[in-house]
């Protein structure tokens, strides 16, 4: 399909392949954007940038109408324009998140917390914590049945554990074959889904990996993805 109008890393996206969003991030070293596109299942598009920049942020939303930015200010999309609203109850980023706006979650986050709360579309409220608190998780999943996986504890911890919520408390799950953090998840509900890439440290220095890992509730098992 067509590529984004703008190069970045570290963004925070959410939608269907037919109807998403991507906002901020970093585009080169050091340099953080705030910029936002949509996409209709075809075409990139520009549309208005958020307030705040920021990168590894938790996000959910469902289309492109719709979505939630986290991180020390939270914002809120329309399909237009980004709006500043209520923060956090424990600001945070490389946090993973699910839901459509009026029932989100987010869980876990810089540095190394095991926090989770819920959104309702105005406020948000503290509930119970991840068994593990890390930093950079993947996530799939929605406001019942959120799964995280993965994560860091700074400065070398990396963490292959797996959480599946429903609805009240975490449960611990099957590990990731590959322990790694700044990991990316799809899908759901809780029993199917995919996470995929990530930076692991095997010796010495930490790597990247496009390692992909399928969840099949209660397990993962790796995939291998092939272009064509």
């Amino acid at each position: 399909v067509n590529d984004m109008i703008i190069e970045r890393r570290s963004a925070t996206s959410a939608g269907t392949t037919a109807a998403a969003w991507i906002a901020a991030g970093v585009n080169t070293p050091g340099h953080g954007i705030n910029t936002c596109e949509t996409f209709d299942g075809t075409c990139w598009a520009t549309s208005n940038s958020l307030n705040t920049y920021r990168q590894s942020a938790g996000g959910f939303g469902n289309g492109s109408t719709t979505g939630i930015v986290c991180g020390p200010a939270v914002e809120s999309f329309d399909g237009t324009n980004w709006t500043t609203v209520n923060s956090l109850n424990t600001p945070r980023g490389q946090s993973c998140a699910g839901g459509p706006v009026t029932a989100g979650i987010i869980a876990c986050g810089d540095p190394a917390k095991s926090n989770v709360e819920t959104y309702d579309g105005t406020c948000w409220t503290a509930v119970n914590n991840c068994l593990v608190g890390r930093l950079g998780p993947g996530g799939m999943g929605s406001y019942t049945d959120l799964v995280v996986s993965g994560g860091l504890v700074e400065p070398s911890t990396y963490y292959g554990n797996t959480e599946t919520w429903d609805g009240t408390c975490f449960s611990e799950g099957s590990n990731l074959s590959l322990a790694r953090n700044v990991v990316q998840g799809c899908g759901g509900p809780s029993t199917a889904g995919l996470v995929f890439g990530g930076k692991y440290q095997p010796t010495g220095s930490a790597e990247f990996t496009n390692q992909t890992e399928e969840w099949n509730a209660p397990s993962y098992v790796t995939k291998t993805i092939t272009s064509s």
